[in-house]
């Protein structure tokens, strides 16, 4: 998998979504001898970066609508945050900064504008960017998924275009990543599937009404992507825990 052993392992955002598979992925990777430290807000402090040789930022929220309500706190929280921990991991062999496809497609939306710069002060620093689009499985519990399994209104509209990955997968990928020259990566499934195709799919009763948010990468990099239809199978899952939790009540 590398072509240089990193023996220090920082990932700051270790709590997230993306962040805490980034973490397992490590942990249970029999190829990855290494001593994983885990940050997040709590244990942000300068002298944790001590002696890591990659650090690894998945810390920026993927909450585009209370960044796009409170542009000023996403500012702190996101563009502010990357700063402080650039500083702290200056003495790092190598940075990644995982991002968002918004960054190209939401340039419009603070959202994307900030993530962006994000991405900027990596790249000036010779770091790494991944971008991720849409993804399932992990801890959440709240996304365009669970509002269609749920039967939810979603404001989007249902031609809109992901090309949805299992989180699991993106960050292995990310991990991958972290050991190839230093570049702007976008990844996800090798296909799309439109949201009406999954609401059809399980039958859901929301309602569509919003802009088409359609968001898929541009390749750059020689892997073997997923079905993006695989998401099927996990909505299938998502309703069938449904069905037996309300039979259980």
């Amino acid at each position: 998998m590398t072509d240089h052993q990193y023996n220090r392992v920082a990932v700051v955002g270790s709590n997230g979504y993306v962040g805490s598979c980034i973490a397992a992925w490590i942990k249970s990777n029999n190829d990855c001898q290494h001593s994983l430290v885990e940050i997040n807000r709590s244990n942000n402090i300068p002298e944790i970066y001590v002696g890591c040789e990659l650090v690894i930022i998945a810390a920026n929220s993927a909450q585009r609508y209370k960044a796009n309500s409170n542009p000023e706190m996403d500012y702190e929280n996101t563009v502010l945050n990357t700063k402080k921990i650039l500083h702290y991991s200056r003495n790092a062999s190598k940075i990644l900064l995982v991002s968002s496809l918004s960054c190209r497609t939401q340039l419009d939306t603070y959202y994307g504008l900030h993530r962006r710069i994000c991405e900027l002060m990596v790249a000036d620093d010779k770091g790494t960017v991944v971008r991720l689009g849409p993804m399932y499985g992990g801890n959440r519990t709240t996304d365009t998924l669970h509002d269609i399994i749920n039967g939810n209104r979603v404001y989007l509209s249902e031609e809109t275009r992901y090309a949805y990955v299992d989180v699991r997968w993106a960050a292995s990928m990310v991990v991958e990543l972290a050991y190839k020259q230093p570049n702007l990566y976008e990844i996800g499934a090798r296909n799309v599937i439109t949201l009406k195709h999954i609401a059809n799919h399980v039958g859901s009763s929301s309602i569509f009404n919003g802009h088409d948010d359609s968001q898929y990468p541009t390749p750059n990099y020689a892997f073997d992507a997923p079905d993006a239809f695989k998401v099927l199978d996990f909505c299938d899952q998502l309703r069938l825990s449904k069905c037996l939790n309300t039979t259980a009540l």
